[in-house]
This record gives C-alpha cells, structure tokens and sequence, in this order.
C-alpha cells in the first residue's frame, strides 16, 4: 500500500461516522478528484480483506464501515518497514513528481506534452500546472527556463547550467551520503575526477535517448573509476569478448565513446575487455522493464532482504531499512551474476585496502551474502566481495550522516554565495554537520525546512524562521562565526537537559509583567466579533504597530507580510498564526494580538485560526522576542488556556494567562543560566 493510500485510510478512519465526498478528499490530500477515486476503488478490495468496507453513497461521498475494528487497527497501524521498502519509482507525493520531471525533462532531455506527464504521473492538468510552477523558481538559479514547444514541455538553457543543475540535483544531497558523495570522501578515489567522468556518462546517455536512474548512474561511475585505478595497477580485466554477440550494436558503441572520452581524460588507454564489461552493465540497466532483467531483479531482492536482516543484526546497524543499499546491491547483483556464470572475476584494486581497514565488515559481507542461493553455486573471489562492502560502507557512512545536525545554508544573494559559505562550513565542520542544501533566501519554503535541525545564514533572519534554530554568520566565515557554530555543537551534543513541557506559573513576576506589557501593550490587543477575513484583522494589526514609525513602514510592513507567507505557512497549529515580515524593518521589538472567537480562514490549509499573532522583529537586537515566540509555542500545548483567553476576550485575563507561560519560560531561562555558570566555574 502506498503513503498516500495509507493517509486516505486513516482519514477515513478518523471520521468513520461520516460521508466525505471525492473533493472534500482530494483538497485533504492534495490530489485530484479523480485520483483519489483510483485510489479508492484500488483500496476497496484490500479493505475488505482486513476486516472492514468502504461504503458509497450518491452524493454524500465516501465512508469507512469495520466489521472487525480489530484486525483492521491492527492492519493500519502496523510497521513503516513496508513504507521503506516500497519501490522508488512510486510517485505519491510533490516532492516524488517534481524529482520524475526534472528526471524526464533535464536528465533524460526528453520532449514531452503536459497531459502525457499529467497522465503519468497520475494527477490533473491544474495539478501538474502547480509542480511546473514551482519548478521554475529552481531553474531560474541555474538559469534555466521551462518553456513549450509545439505543445511539448522542454528545458531551455545552457549546456553548462544543465549540467550544474544535473549534478546538484540528482547526485549531491538528495540522499544522505550518496555513492559519489561517498566515492569523493572516502580517500579511495583522490585521484579520480568522479564529476568530470559523471558527466561524460549522462552526455553519452542523453545523447542516445538512453535512461538510467541516479543509482544506476552511480554504479556506473564506481565502476568505472575501478576499471581505472585497475588500469593503473597493471590488473587488466581479461577474456571478457565471450558476451561480445549478444550486446546490442547502440550500446557498444556508446560504451566505446565513453571509454574512449575517458581514455583521453586520464590519458589512459582501456583494454577492449573493460570496453565489453561497461557494454554488460549498460545492456543490463537500460533494459530494466524486460522480463528477464524483471524476474531476475525480483529474485533477487527477496534473497537479498533475507540476508540484509541478518547483516544488521550483525553489524548492529539498519542496513535492512536502507533502500539506497537495496537498489545499489540489486543494480550490482545482476552483472555480476552474468559475469560469474561465463566464468569471469574482475580484480579489484582496493582489496587490499579495505581487507586493512575494514577486515571485520568483509568478512561479516561475505559470509551472509555469500549464503544467498543465487550466490550459492559460485566460488565468488575476494576481490568481488570488497566490491560488494564498497556499497556496505557506503550505507554506513550513510548512518554517520543521519547522526550529524542537519543543515539548511541560506545566503542572501542566491547560490554562488551560498555555494561559497557552505565549501567553507565542510572545510571546518565535515565531521559535525551534513549540509542537506544550499538555497538563497528568498527561494525559503516549507520543504526545504523539512528535516533541518539548524540554519546557518549570511542574512540575519532571527527570529523569522522558526521551529528551527539559526545561526547568524558572515558569508566568510570568520573565527567569531567558527566559534559560534562551534558552541552550538558542542551544546547540542552534550544534551544534558532536554527542555520539559513548560507548566504555566501562577504567581507573575514584575519583571515578566514588564517585558509582556512592552512587547505586546493593551492598545496591541484587539477582539474581532462575528465573521472577519484575514485582510482585515492583519489590517488592523499593521496599522496598530506602525503608529509610531515612519510613514512608510506600514506599506513595507504589508509587503513583507505577503513575502513571507509566499515562503511558506506561519501558522503555528491549527488555532494559531504569527505573522512576520520576511525582514525585519523596526528598531524595536513589538507584537500585536487579533483575537477571533468564531475562527477565520488564514490559507487552504489553515481554516479555523482564533489567534492572529503580528510579530514585528528588531533588526537591531531580538532577545526579548525569543521568550515571547517561546511562549506563543507553549500556547499551542496549552488548550485550556486558550480556552479560557477566549471565554473572557480582555487584555487583563489574557495578560494574567498568557504571563504565567512566559514567567515559566523566564524561570526555565534563569535555570539553564545558572546551570551554565557552575558547569565554567567547575571547570
């Protein structure tokens, strides 16, 4: 079952006791009217399997009906282990479809008309216009445009900004730690120029209409670089022209022009039998649909998930939960059983090498995988499992990553300055952070954010971007911002006090009392009765905190309001919004508060917001604005609070409610700086 048919369970799940029609459905999901009854009509049979039916009703839609809740809970609920082993080319979800367009249109430089791409990637043609939309603004950093000619969407644009983009996207930081990002760190391949040898591979492939995945690419280029460094050593590979007639014409000869390109960049010269074994990898992963290849990678896949079980109890690492590792082995697998059958071992240059390092994980590689029955008949060399552990440690390395904070690099002037700041963060910090990506910082979103544990910006953007922790630094990265990333790992490593769920405090102390009255005053405070609109609550807010700017900051105060939110939602939870600038325009810190009993429509996503939040930050100094976001946070876990701030809609009850969360966070503050302060002195 896939993600988005298992969240369109739950949804009906959840609301069991009534209808929801296909587009109150699809709006939910983010899907088409049509898709989501595809879905339906996919789910209705495997429904009644666990115990339950999906009932139709004319007009009023769709609703879930259980026989046997039980079985059926226990159905839904199970393990996400089917999620990560789902097959990568399932395309449920935004980020899935734009990878599969920029795929087709930029990697595979294909031509093709937006109902063909809306019919394959199974959405609607307003849906599709959204994920081209969105996709402009990534190509414009490249300087790229999506452009239709003769009703067939193409990519436009230098070959030298296509291929940029080509490696960024597809082969740095879409997975943690890929092969080449492996390949390129890990010391065994100094002296190959993987990026240079990537790029003649997808110019050849494009060229002749071949399509490969980023994984299968991958597993091309380590190939290669192998073949090179066994060149180098004097280890031809030997009596390969066996296979030689069964290889299609087109194949060879793009095989020949890659080794033939990379020859004259190495100034190398390749046997024909290392012309032949690329020619074998080639056959093998551009027919990846063929019955053959199909059965072949299926038995393959079961053999190797059984054995992956056991690598990770061994190696005490999920490696059985590593999709990534699943396809790069499979991808591998299968040429190397060809070989293996017409009696054929390469060696492998870095044998030695990894039997020196790593002697514990190639002997725990070859005794599991060498009890996979397709493995079983053959007396597989050493020097063919080091091969195999290149893509164990791969996946380790990989583990290594999850493990560092994740980092979003923003740069005010887009990706040269962002590529600069980040080349300099890996030089100093490689072993304590994974850059996840680099963006300028008016291509902010929501997505990008997904995942990040902390910010490192050239644009001081505190505290606009919250729920993750930013660090403001030069684009140069001088010693001062070096020892501020620094102490923040440091500090996020020693986790000695996890911050608790903040109770409200009853007894206000004057102090807290002052900051809040300072940062959001009784004449901040308004209550909108009845209906209202966002435009007019926001209004009246920005004209509240511009009464004592100058009279052009409302008008920029409204801009930057509608910035912002194009980057992405400020709604904090269901019931509350913090509207901000995406930059900070006053000199002093303010707030003010829309209160809204009967709920207003915020965006599509947000449609029932009672508390309307206006934050306008300081571009000088924001230490006052933090406790108050802290405590707008806390808010949020505190419903009967806000039950009771909306019961009575006055300053006074609000001050006393909403001051005993910041008293708490206050407290909690003074706490941690005490903590602090004995830690140094006991040191």
């Amino acid at each position: 079952m896939k993600p988005v048919e298992k969240e369109l369970l739950l949804i009906l799940y959840k609301s069991q006791k009534q209808f929801q029609t296909s587009k109150e459905l699809a709006q939910k999901l983010n899907l088409s009217e049509r898709t989501v009854r595809t879905y339906i009509s996919h789910l209705k049979s495997l429904v009644e399997e666990q115990g339950g039916k999906i009932e139709a009703k004319q007009g009023n839609g769709y609703r879930l009906a259980l026989k046997h809740p039980k079985q059926f809970e226990a159905y839904l609920f199970k393990s996400r282990l089917e999620e990560l082993k789902r097959e990568p080319d399932v395309i449920d979800s935004s980020a899935g479809r734009r990878d599969m367009i920029i795929s087709r249109l930029l990697l595979n430089n294909e031509k093709i008309e937006a109902l063909d791409l809306a019919n394959d990637l199974y959405i609607s043609e307003s849906t599709l216009k959204k994920e081209l939309n969105s996709l402009k603004a990534l190509l414009d950093v490249y300087g790229l445009k999506l452009v239709t000619q003769k009703k067939k969407l193409t990519i436009q644009g230098e070959e030298t900004d296509k291929r940029r983009m080509i490696l960024d996207y597809f082969f740095k930081h879409k997975k943690f730690v890929s092969l080449q990002e492996y390949m390129d760190h890990s010391g065994f391949f100094d002296e190959i120029p993987s990026e240079s040898i990537l790029m003649i591979i997808l110019e050849e492939l494009r060229q002749e209409e071949i399509h490969l995945s980023d994984m299968m690419i991958q597993n091309l280029l380590l190939h290669i670089a192998l073949s090179i460094k066994r060149i180098q050593c004097g280890q031809d590979l030997k009596h390969f022209e066996a296979l030689d007639t069964d290889f299609d014409p087109l194949i060879s000869e793009v095989a020949k022009r890659i080794i033939s390109r990379i020859s004259e960049l190495m100034n190398l010269q390749f046997p024909h039998s290392e012309v032949q074994y690329l020619t074998l990898h080639l056959v093998v992963k551009s027919n990846p649909n063929s019955e053959e290849v199909e059965d072949d990678c299926e038995l393959i896949r079961t053999e190797l998930q059984v054995a992956l079980k056991v690598l990770a109890d061994r190696l005490g690492v999920p490696v059985d939960q590593d999709p990534i590792l699943e396809r790069s082995l499979i991808e591998h697998l299968i040429p190397m059983l060809l070989r293996l059958q017409s009696g054929i071992q390469q060696q492998n240059p870095l044998t030695l090498d990894i039997k020196n390092q790593y002697s514990e994980l190639l002997t725990v590689v070859s005794e599991e995988l060498s009890k996979m029955p397709c493995l079983i008949p053959y007396d597989v060399s050493e020097d063919e499992w080091a091969y195999l552990a290149i893509h164990f440690l791969a996946a380790l390395d990989r583990q290594q990553e999850t493990k560092k904070l994740q980092v979003l690099v923003i740069c005010a002037t887009g990706f040269g300055s962002s590529q600069l700041l980040k080349n300099r963060l890996m030089k100093k910090f490689s072993n304590s952070i994974h850059i996840v990506n680099e963006t300028g910082y008016y291509d902010m979103n929501d997505e990008l954010l997904e995942g990040i544990d902390l910010i490192i910006s050239s644009v001081n953007m505190a505290p606009i971007i919250f729920g993750v922790p930013f660090l403001h630094v030069s684009v140069f990265l001088s010693d001062d911002d070096v020892e501020k990333i620094q102490k923040y790992i440091d500090q996020n490593n020693k986790k000695n006090m996890p911050k608790p769920k903040i109770e409200a405090v009853k007894q206000i102390n004057s102090d807290t009392l002052r900051l809040l009255q300072e940062q959001l005053p009784e004449e901040n405070f308004f209550v909108f009765e009845g209906n209202v609109d966002r435009d007019t609550v926001v209004d009246t807010l920005v004209h509240c905190i511009s009464r004592n700017e100058n009279p052009h900051f409302e008008q920029k105060l409204k801009d930057q309001l509608t910035l912002r939110q194009k980057m992405g939602s400020v709604a904090f939870s269901e019931q509350i919004v913090v509207a901000h600038p995406a930059i900070a325009l006053a000199e002093r810190s303010s707030f003010a508060l829309g209160l809204v009993p009967n709920g207003l429509k915020w965006d599509d996503s947000s449609m029932a917001i009672q508390y309307v939040f206006l934050m306008s930050p300081s571009y000088l100094e924001n230490e006052d604005i933090k406790v108050m976001v802290e405590s707008i946070i806390d808010l949020i876990d505190h419903p009967e609070i806000q039950e009771k701030i909306l019961k009575y809609t006055d300053y006074d009850t609000f001050s006393e409610e909403f001051g005993s969360l910041l008293e708490a966070q206050m407290q909690w503050k003074e706490k941690k700086r005490v903590i602090s302060t004995s830690r140094k002195k006991s040191v």
